[in-house]
């Protein structure tokens, strides 16, 4: 890379760790900018150049006191220091209540995380920490968080919120799922509060984040000594079943707060190892978010550039994007015309803390009722597009967008939203959408069109949520057409708040109502386009499945309510839902047949978490058969599968004496099988694709004692093993028949057996005459295509061992050169 192309990288990795600490109003100093560039070596001296040069960013940062921030944010220095001062009274008033903390039983380590971490807190912040628990006790701890700190001192005490345990996990889930630049910039920002040895494992465990981050280092550890008492307090608990506790617990609590995540009133994450109470997106969200920043500080908005048909039409008023045909003007535009004259004049005249709140408005407004529902059945469908697109992938199109407020809240969500809506003025109209462009991280990209012609091309967007509009279209078919049409193969539409009845006699009287209130003088006759208003269910559906959708109907009220709306409309009406159902459209096909669990499955699953998993906790020490073993994140563990201890089994009894032998491991994982031939006298050639296996077994190689014995290699299969013939050769391939989206994953996921085919075709090439390879495989597995390719590549087989776990047998043969026909 030229010094030009290097200076112009670094400017632009500079930019954006500025841009992102803008975010959240925080200035940054040299060093803070040097240590948080990402995936980036950078001396000192250049990044001064490149912050004070001429050329460099003077034109978009400036600094004050030694501290760069974007420009017209000067007042973000004196911010800085008040927000660091705030923070330093904050830790101190809750210093006693961090240390009650740190003193709970199975609690290993706690940090501070978010604002106090960085000492940004705002008066009314509360002090974020991470926690690392013991194994299998997760839900002990978050009691003490649910009678201690949330029901007696702030719902019995009203006292204000100030410490939030927002993240913690055990020791066996210690490696971190998420793997983006804001997890990684919160894991090494990290400040250690209390640590009784279990820190060490987890920044080994997440060495990435570190790695990210060229400039960081993990600082220097000092383990914390437990009080007698927590230890006394731990045993007497584990005596009297404190695992199977923890589990009943996750049982009532985990379900009941995983029901409240789906339906919306709940963020992150709720597992058995793993408690997440904020967002699991949200560095997807941050991401996004500073895009968009840079966008806008770079006076470029590209979203709409590949989403617009190159034909349609795109004049521009008041930044929004007018894409209505000439035929759909003369169809809607006298419709569009008599719809702002009828809206009351007490919608047309809302303040802007009215506009802010919605959905969420106080009693005291006009139609609090009806806007409260709307609110839950907003929070219902949000909590049903965050599962169905957890990852924030997008665009997702705010279909009927009214005044934009379900737009301002999905990109507050971490979606990048476009709106539609044919109506530019008054209350409803997008102009009004002006209230939410003006706030933090929201920008509104707003198009003016007919939902019947939408002006993008196919495969445009990946959902589509639709919120009391869909029964303004005066052609359903059309529409729904037109949202196939532009979703994505895996896409989804979100369809609610519009009234879908059962019963047509329901629709006709709501039908009535709305043009008694509305149609003053009959004038809507006379227009020639004309809304639904209502549309009858069987009739959604059958629009909907020509269109090529499947539906699901999700229910606004469930349980007791639910209950009692079936009892009423048997008395009173025949509607089927007094609250209008949430639909969830997806294309045919999209949706896979749920997999039936048999007794078995359950069982084995219990008995993983139980008392497989608890005693999987990466870098940590353990032995099988004699054998030490640490195990880093992300390298194919030996416990919890049962394929490592029974190929181990066949290689000591089949073959113990291998005195000045060759033996080949492919696939090594954490090198048990090259450490147990070492020891058996044999000179060990050790393959793996994942570099950090390698690293793994090459460390408990020398934990064993065989460091010098055994030679390890990074390499897919055999490609970077000398051409040369080996007396035994091991492998433990990838079961499971699905694309491997990572190195992690080519331990598990093999497409087709493709992994096994190319092993199976090269085998003959380094294995002697006399040899043998020893392959374990499953009999979920396709053995007649391992058959097959064995006798095409000229190798006999026999089968060294067979054993049944639980519901799957594992299959261990024995291979060698030349075809034995029985076979």
């Amino acid at each position: 890379m030229t010094d030009a192309k290097q200076q112009e990288r670094i400017r632009d990795l500079v930019l954006s760790v500025v841009a992102y600490a803008d975010l959240y109003d925080f200035p940054l100093t040299i060093d803070e900018i040097h240590f948080d560039l990402p995936s980036v070596s950078v001396s000192g001296d250049d990044l001064k150049s490149c912050l004070i040069n001429p050329n460099g960013l003077e034109h978009v940062l400036e600094n004050r006191n030694g501290m760069f921030f974007l420009k017209g944010r000067d007042y973000l220095v004196n911010l800085r220091d008040h927000k660091k001062q705030i923070t330093q009274k904050l830790l101190g008033k809750h210093k006693y209540e961090i240390e009650r903390i740190c003193r709970l039983p199975w609690v290993r380590t706690v940090a501070l995380t978010g604002s106090a971490a960085f000492d940004n807190a705002r008066m009314g912040d509360d002090i974020d920490l991470f926690l690392i628990v013991k194994a299998n006790r997760l839900w002990l701890v978050d009691l003490y968080n649910l009678l201690v700190i949330r029901i007696w001192r702030e719902r019995i005490l009203r006292k204000p919120k100030a410490i939030c345990i927002n993240y913690v996990v055990d020791e066996s889930a210690i490696a971190l799922k998420e793997r983006d630049f804001f997890t990684a910039h919160q894991v090494v920002h990290m400040k250690l509060v209390y640590d009784e040895g279990a820190w060490e494992l987890f920044t080994d465990s997440n060495r990435w984040a570190y790695e990210f981050f060229l400039s960081s280092r993990i600082t220097d550890i000092q383990i914390s000594k437990p009080p007698g008492l927590k230890k006394t307090m731990e045993f007497c608990f584990d005596i009297l079943g404190a695992g199977f506790l923890n589990s009943l617990l996750y049982l009532i609590r985990g379900k009941r707060l995983n029901k409240k995540r789906r339906d919306g009133f709940l963020k992150g994450e709720y597992s058995l190892r793993r408690l997440k109470a904020n967002d699991s997106r949200f560095g997807d969200i941050a991401q996004m978010r500073l895009v968009d920043s840079l966008r806008r500080f770079n006076n470029r908005d590209g979203i709409l550039d590949n989403l617009l048909k190159p034909d349609v039409c795109r004049s521009n008023q008041n930044s929004i994007i007018d894409c209505i045909t000439e035929s759909g003007k003369s169809e809607i535009y006298k419709f569009l015309e008599y719809y702002v004259s009828r809206i009351p004049a007490n919608e047309t005249g809302r303040t802007d803390n009215e506009m802010l709140s919605l959905p969420f408005v106080d009693r005291s407004h006009d139609k609090s009722g009806y806007w409260r529902m709307r609110a839950k059945n907003f929070v219902k469908a949000m909590g049903l597009i965050r599962t169905i697109e957890p990852d924030g992938d997008g665009p997702i199109l705010d279909l009927g967008a009214g005044n934009c407020w379900l737009s301002r809240r999905l990109i507050e969500a971490g979606y990048r939203t476009i709106s539609l809506d044919p109506l530019i003025e008054g209350s409803t109209g997008l102009s009004a959408g002006d209230i939410f462009q003006k706030q933090p991280n929201v920008n509104l990209i707003r198009v003016r069109a007919m939902m019947e012609e939408m002006p993008f091309t196919n495969n445009s967007f990946k959902g589509i949520a639709v919120s009391g509009s869909f029964h303004y279209s005066n052609n359903p078919s059309k529409t729904l057409a037109e949202i196939h049409r532009i979703l994505k193969p895996d896409g989804w539409a979100v369809i609610y708040d519009s009234p879908v009845f059962i019963n047509e006699i329901d629709g006709v009287q709501m039908l009535k109502e709305k043009y008694k209130s509305f149609d003053a003088g009959n004038s809507l006759e006379k227009i020639k386009y004309k809304p639904r208003w209502f549309i009858h269910l069987s009739e959604f559906i059958n629009y909907a499945n020509d269109a090529g959708f499947d539906v699901e109907i999700i229910r606004t009220r469930t349980g007791v309510r639910h209950l009692a709306d079936v009892v009423k409309n048997k008395l009173i009406s025949n509607r089927k839902w007094p609250q209008f159902p949430i639909l969830l459209l997806t294309k045919k096909g999209r949706k896979p047949k749920p997999e039936k669990s048999g007794l078995i499955k359950r069982l084995r699953y219990y008995h993983y978490k139980q008392f497989i998993e608890p005693r999987i906790i990466p870098s940590k020490e353990f032995q099988i058969d004699g054998i030490r073993l640490k195990v880093g994140a992300g390298v194919f563990h030996p416990v919890p599968y049962d394929s490592s201890r029974i190929l181990l089994n066949v290689l000591k009894k089949r073959h113990h004496e291998l005195c000045g032998k060759r033996v080949l491991d492919i696939g090594t994982g954490s090198g048990i099988h090259a450490i147990a031939a070492s020891r058996l006298g044999a000179d060990v050639v050790a393959v793996d694709i994942n570099p950090d296996a390698i690293e793994s077994a090459s460390k408990n190689a020398y934990l064993n004692g065989v460091g010098d014995r055994i030679q390890f290699i990074q390499s897919n299969l055999f490609d970077k093993v000398k051409k040369e013939k080996f007396d035994l050769v091991l492998f433990n391939p990838p079961f499971y028949e699905s694309n491997s989206e990572s190195v992690e994953d080519m331990a598990w996921f093999d497409n087709k057996n493709k992994t096994l085919i190319s092993f199976i075709e090269q085998l003959p090439e380094y294995l002697e005459q006399s040899g043998k390879a020893l392959v374990i495989l499953s009999d979920r597995m396709n053995q007649d295509r391992f058959a097959y390719h064995c006798k095409a590549s000229g190798l006999k087989f026999e089968i060294a061992k067979r054993k049944r776990v639980w519901d799957e047998t594992y299959i261990v043969y024995s291979l060698a050169v030349g075809v034995d026909d029985e076979n």
